[in-house]
């Protein structure tokens, strides 16, 4: 199943939200032009109706803030907030200060934005 920009909102809020999932893999790709620049994380929900992986692109005017420390369970997802903002931006915090907020907060944290982003939901091989 596949998903594009404010879909990939909307997916993310329902009841098949990466909270309560896991992180397994997140790559920077950079590039001259912004077409050749964007973010991928991929998650593996193992509750989801459509499928346990989660393959989220993030491409456009990328800017993030993703801290990382072996000290503790980074890949652990317990609060997510995803908009789609008036100004037609793709906003997602995998640690937000509040997840019922429909605002972008400068409280959240481990967060990701972009002009673009396209969602695909796939069931593993080990199913």
């Amino acid at each position: 199943m596949r998903f594009v920009d404010k879909d990939v909102a909307h997916f993310l809020n329902g009841a098949n939200s990466v909270r309560d999932g896991k992180l397994v893999s997140l790559s920077i790709q950079d590039g001259k032009t912004e077409s050749e620049r964007h973010i991928t994380l991929i998650f593996h929900v193992p509750r989801g109706t459509e499928g346990d992986v989660y393959n989220l692109q993030l491409g456009g005017d990328l800017q993030f803030d993703y801290a990382f420390s072996s000290e503790y369970v980074w890949s652990q997802i317990e609060m997510v907030k995803c908009l789609w903002t008036d100004d037609s931006v793709f906003y997602l915090s995998l640690d937000p200060w509040d997840e019922r907020e429909r605002f972008i907060s400068q409280d959240d944290n481990d967060w990701f934005r972009s002009k673009s982003t396209t969602l695909n939901v796939s069931h593993s091989s080990k199913e």
